[in-house]
């Protein structure tokens, strides 16, 4: 929906005028700054769904999957700083003032932590996550007492 908004920014001012309404926001460039990060932000989220709602996924698989998400929240973050937009295309494109990036950094550094407390009932169980899906790997002696010895007759 939002990708539709962004796309259609152009044209829905002009039907707008047409039907007697004005939307202001879409003359307004800060707040069009603000749909493209949020467009994009979107995407990645919706991007995450997705493959989590793959069938046949196993509990640490999807630990997997928003591991990776929290690190791209952190890299978006990080190369904001430096003014690197490479990963938010739409909101290089609406070409955010340089003030706008801390603000920006800051909503992805709060969703990386919404994520992270979100996810800490998994790192309860982090050890036993890793001692099923890779046996060969994990610390013995991470590992419950009773299941020790034949983790290493493995």
């Amino acid at each position: 929906m939002l990708k539709s908004v962004w796309d259609l920014r152009e044209e829905i001012p002009d039907f707008c005028v047409k039907k007697g309404n004005s939307l202001p926001q879409l003359s307004d460039a800060d707040w069009i700054t603000d749909l493209g990060f949020a467009v994009d932000v979107t995407a990645l989220m919706n991007e995450l769904n997705v493959k989590l709602q793959y069938k046949g996924l196993f509990v640490h698989e999807m630990d997997n999957l928003v591991k990776a998400f929290m690190r791209k929240l952190q890299l978006l973050s990080s190369q904001m700083e430096d003014n690197i937009l490479t990963h938010l295309p739409t909101l290089k494109e609406a070409a955010p003032s340089a003030d706008h990036l801390p603000r920006y950094s800051s909503m992805l550094e709060a969703l990386h932590g919404e994520f992270s407390w979100q996810s800490k009932d998994f790192k309860m169980v982090e050890n036993e996550m890793h001692m099923i899906f890779s046996p060969f790997t994990c610390n013995v002696e991470n590992a419950p007492s009773d299941v020790q010895f034949e983790l290493i007759d493995l």
